[in-house]
Formats: C-alpha cells, sequence, structure tokens
C-alpha cells in the first residue's frame, strides 16, 4: 500500500504555491486520523510527501510529519517518497530553499 502524506487530498487546490495555517488541534482531529489508520491499520508500506507547505514548511521537508509523527507515533517503517517534483519547487516555487542542494539536504533531514 502507498499513501500520500497528509492534505494532499483535501488542498490539491494550493498544491505548489500553498501554504497552509493548520492548528495543532486540527492536524490531530481532522487530517492524520486517515493516514495513521493506513499506516497502523493497513500496514502501508511506503509514504508520498505532497508538494504545500503546513505552517510554513513543505510536506518534504517537515521532520515532525514523516519522522515524529509518522515514524514515531505511528511505528511506520517504510520508505518515504517526494511527489514528483516536490523537492524542486521547495526551491523553484515556494522558496524555501535558497538552493536546489538545500532543498534536497532538507528533504533528507525530515527522513525522506
Amino acid at each position: 500500500m502507498h499513501i500520500h502524506e497528509p492534505f494532499f487530498g483535501a488542498f490539491i487546490s494550493i498544491l505548489i504555491h500553498g501554504a497552509l495555517q493548520v492548528l495543532k488541534q486540527d492536524l490531530a482531529d481532522s487530517y492524520e486520523p486517515p493516514f495513521k489508520s493506513c499506516v497502523e491499520q493497513g500496514k502501508a508500506s511506503s509514504l508520498m510527501c505532497a508538494y504545500n507547505l503546513v505552517n510554513g514548511i513543505p510536506n518534504c521537508a517537515n521532520y515532525k510529519l514523516l519522522t515524529t509523527i509518522a515514524r514515531g507515533q505511528w511505528g511506520f517503517q517504510g520508505y518515504i517518497v517526494s511527489d514528483c517534483d516536490a523537492v524542486s519547487i521547495m526551491h523553484t516555487k515556494q522558496g524555501y530553499a535558497k538552493e536546489p542542494e538545500d532543498a534536497v539536504a532538507a528533504t533528507l533531514r525530515a527522513g525522506n
């Protein structure tokens, strides 16, 4: 089973440039449960981080989502991949990374 990391489907309209501000409670109550179920009950073997930013951090560079929550809290042991150009746009479109190499480094540090 392969699933997208939180926020992909609900926020397709802000796919590349989108920056969401999500309260911690909303994240835990509304967005995480379906993905948590896929990991814990469905035994997902991979996760794919989405393009958008959540609270100023691109999903693919978000250590809290990928490592602390998915791996730590949910016990995910599979592999995490980036969606198509998600790493590239951290530099080219979102301005999160100064250089392309910085985008790659941020992604690797987050747990991809």
